[in-house]
């Protein structure tokens, strides 16, 4: 299968990271998991094309924090967040942050199908924004 492309991962949930990590690698992309935002800053490599899946609230760094961080690093990337748990205003924030999409953070407690849609709107959103080349 050839690579789509690279996500970096972002969250907290170590459950998410396997769970979505795993999901995407079987999908064909490259996957870097990061436990943090800061994390993120402080290891990760720019490489193109890419985009980063990035948890709405973690502890310390919340992921609005690190896209304004990205951006005083003029390091444009399209980002997809994910939530378990957000208020409509921090969607809307998010969006016009500059996020390329949104979608509900799948878990361990949902079925399967729910798991997929959200890799559907992974999927989609890669295709919208043209960030990954086959």
């Amino acid at each position: 299968m050839a690579l789509m492309g690279h996500v970096y991962l972002v969250d907290d949930d170590h459950e998410i990271r396997l769970h979505l990590g795993n999901m995407l690698r079987q999908l064909g992309y490259r996957v870097s998991i990061f436990h943090s935002a800061v994390e993120f800053l402080n290891t990760a490599i720019k490489t193109s094309p890419s985009t980063l899946v990035l948890d709405m609230r973690m502890p310390g760094m919340s992921g609005l924090e690190l896209l304004n961080a990205l951006a005083e690093l003029n390091w444009e990337i399209p980002v997809i967040y994910m939530s378990g748990e957000s208020h409509t205003q921090e969607i809307i924030d998010a969006m016009k942050g500059g996020a390329v999409d949104f979608f509900w953070m799948p878990s361990a407690a949902l079925p399967k199908s729910d798991s997929q849609k959200s890799m559907n709107c992974i999927n989609r959103s890669a295709a919208k924004s043209s960030i990954f080349f086959h």
